[in-house]
This record gives structure tokens, sequence and C-alpha cells, in this order.
């Protein structure tokens, strides 16, 4: 669940599912253990090995993202 604050800063929820953004969107996300990713990464960089878009109740399920200036 996200805070009034995080939404403020761009932050979505996401329930699971298909990845919500293109592959090539350059995204932060936060994973169910309650870590936020520091540098922004295309959105299909999370689909290769287990797509964490997609929630298997493990603590890397991806709970929220935030779109990014891929030049930042």
């Amino acid at each position: 669940m996200l805070t009034d604050e995080q939404r403020a800063d761009g932050w979505i929820e996401h329930d699971g599912g298909a990845c919500p953004v293109a592959g090539d969107a350059w995204v932060r996300v936060a994973i169910r253990a309650g870590i936020a990713t520091k540098i922004a990464l295309p959105a299909k960089t999370w689909v290769q090995n287990i797509d964490q878009w997609r929630h298997m109740n493990q603590p890397f399920d991806i709970i929220a993202y935030k779109l990014e200036n891929r030049h930042e």
C-alpha cells in the first residue's frame, strides 16, 4: 500500500499481472520485501529471468513502479 506522499512522487501500485508499461520504459520498482530500486532500468529487465511483474507471493514480486526519465 502506497502512502499519499509516494503517490504524489509518481509511484503507481501494481497488483500483479502483465507488465503495465512498454518494455523499453525506464522504471524504478518497489518489491514486496520493502525494497525500492535506486536506479531506473527498462521494464523488460524485470521479466527476463523471473517475471517479477506477475505476482507469485514471493518477496521479489513488484508491488509498485515509478516511470523515470531515461537520462537520470
